[in-house]
């Protein structure tokens, strides 16, 4: 099978694939659900905002976008059965994910007419010919046509007709019926990939091009959605969108579990983290065993295939791929890991890895802006507490490569 064929296949299957999705062990966040919700009904009145969605890894995101997605679409396939055809008015959704595709002008072209198209007409679209949907949305499709058969294409333009098509297909809607208003809500998740563009020459700033482009448009609205929180901040200012930062669980949300207090202090709140928690101490009753939940995120956390491992493996990874000079950003965060809450100053830190407080205070400050410490009371600590303890112990080879049984976990002390 061609790779272009193996695309088409992965993204037909985008939106059966979240529409379906398998909520049971979720941790709901009903408040954030509502937001997105209302802003789509605000949307059809004229007054729906453009939004970004931001939240570190494992805090509940995608829960959250899928969530709502399901909603607006069941709400969206309701409305077209109870009302009139006549007088169909109503939203839709779409959803487009920037790190599952190939983020070349060609590739996201492709991807936003092809994704658009599929959650509009709530089916498989994977032939561009498909998306031609009316004349203004068919204009764009020969657009984007034509540029694939040229040797050099105008990337800057593959970009505005990618995200110009949700626009075309609104207005196609309404001048073939004057009774139908359609508006649409676009999510772009991981939209902090879209500065990859920034390196081709014909684009010189693409956020400010996306920005005129959106500010442009009367029938669509965007969420962008990202894990770089800090950097997420910075695009949404520049974009004049509104933040929807997504925070760790209050101890009040737990406070329906059972040791509340202690589920908290483990999990620090993280939903994932709560999952995991939980999940583990339900397969040991199963077993008929039990698991206190200090002995169960000791497991989850230590055991290499546990999902709190996991989940801080591919924290600390992902941050690192951002900055620049993992080796010694790693021993930055060692120096940190090994310290106490309230963490260390840049001189003690400088000290720590034997170089000038000018090198570590750049190399702090590219550690802050991924998201892996935060600076409090001119000291930089873990933003995380769980994946300091997890860091900590996995620079000192204090790991399992077997599922640990109670002798192993019993006496390993866990100070968050």
């Amino acid at each position: 099978m061609s790779i272009k064929k193996k695309l088409q296949v992965k993204e037909s299957t985008v939106y059966k694939n979240i529409v379906a999705e398998n909520r049971k062990n979720a941790i709901k966040r009903e408040s954030y659900v509502e937001r997105l919700l209302k802003n789509l009904s605000e949307h059809k009145l004229k007054h729906g905002r453009n939004l970004a969605l931001i939240g570190s890894l494992n805090i509940g995101k995608s829960f959250i976008l899928k969530e709502f997605l399901k909603r607006a679409s069941d709400e969206e396939n309701n409305g077209n059965e109870n009302n009139d055809k006549k007088s169909s008015e109503g939203n839709s959704v779409a959803y487009v994910d920037f790190s599952k595709i190939g983020l070349t002008p060609e590739e996201l072209a492709r991807s936003l007419l092809l994704s658009v198209a599929s959650w509009h007409l709530k089916k498989d679209v994977s032939d561009l010919d498909e998306c031609k949907l009316g004349f203004e949305s068919t204009r764009i499709v020969e657009q984007v046509k034509n540029e694939f058969l040229k040797i050099k294409p105008d990337h800057k333009l593959l970009l505005q007709l990618g995200f110009n098509f949700s626009e075309a297909l609104c207005k196609d809607k309404s001048s073939t019926d004057k009774n139908n208003n359609l508006r649409m809500v676009v999510c772009l998740d991981e939209f902090w990939k879209l500065l990859d563009f920034n390196n081709y020459d014909q684009i010189d700033d693409v956020l400010n091009l996306f920005k005129q482009i959106v500010f442009s448009q009367s029938h669509v609205k965007y969420v962008v959605i990202g894990s770089a929180v800090t950097l997420m901040k910075d695009i949404s200012k520049r974009l004049d969108f509104e933040i929807v930062e997504i925070l760790s669980m209050t101890s009040r949300e737990l406070s329906h579990e059972d040791n509340a207090d202690e589920l908290y202090y483990y999990s620090a709140g993280v939903p994932l983290y709560v999952n995991a928690l939980k999940n583990r101490q339900k397969i040991a009753k199963n077993s008929e065993s039990e698991m206190s939940i200090k002995e169960a995120f000791v497991t989850e956390t230590l055991w290499k295939s546990g999902a709190i491992y996991h989940a801080c493996e591919r924290k600390l990874d992902d941050s690192l791929d951002r900055a620049r000079g993992r080796g010694l950003l790693i021993s930055i965060l060692r120096e940190i890991s090994a310290a106490n809450s309230s963490g260390l100053r840049l001189s003690e830190v400088s000290r720590g890895i034997y170089r000038s407080a000018g090198v570590t205070k750049n190399l702090v400050e590219r550690l802050v802006k991924v998201d892996l410490l935060v600076k409090e009371a001119g000291r930089f600590r873990f933003n995380d507490s769980v994946l300091k303890y997890w860091f900590k112990n996995f620079v000192s080879g204090n790991e399992f490569e077997e599922i640990p049984i109670k002798n192993e976990i019993r006496n390993i002390e866990v100070d968050l």
